[in-house]
Parts: C-alpha cells; structure tokens; sequence
C-alpha cells in the first residue's frame, strides 16, 4: 500500500495539539499515531477508530488492530 498523508487529524479542547494517524514515515504495513508532530506510537495494522485526545492534550486514545485481530 503507497503511503497515505495523515487523516483522522483531531486537536484537544483547549486548541494547543494535535494527532493524527498516518502510513508517512512509518514502517511497511504499520500505522503510526503523531501527537504534535512528533511519533508517539507505531500499530502492528490499520488505526481502527479515530485518534482521540484529552482535553488539555495529555494522554491520547486509539483503537488499532494486531496482526488482524482486534487489540
């Protein structure tokens, strides 16, 4: 799969970051989760849900297949 710019972009409440998943930069046939530009996490599959962060942006949420099952 060719890589994909990000998408399931999300900001916090308060306005000061944001997350995304992406294939950029990223191992072959991983997902990887940003938070204010930086890699934060790397998926074994396909992000299964949109990237949720906290109010004030300090802990982030995901929901992200492994190996083609549900983790």
């Amino acid at each position: 799969m060719a890589n994909q710019a990000p998408f399931d972009v999300v900001t916090s409440a308060d306005g000061r970051h944001v997350a995304y998943d992406t294939r950029i930069e990223c191992e072959k046939k991983s997902m990887c989760v940003y938070v204010d530009g930086k890699r934060v996490a790397v998926t074994e599959d396909t992000v299964g849900m949109s990237v949720a962060l906290s109010p004030d942006g300090a802990h982030i949420a995901y929901v992200a297949a492994r190996k083609g099952r549900p983790g």
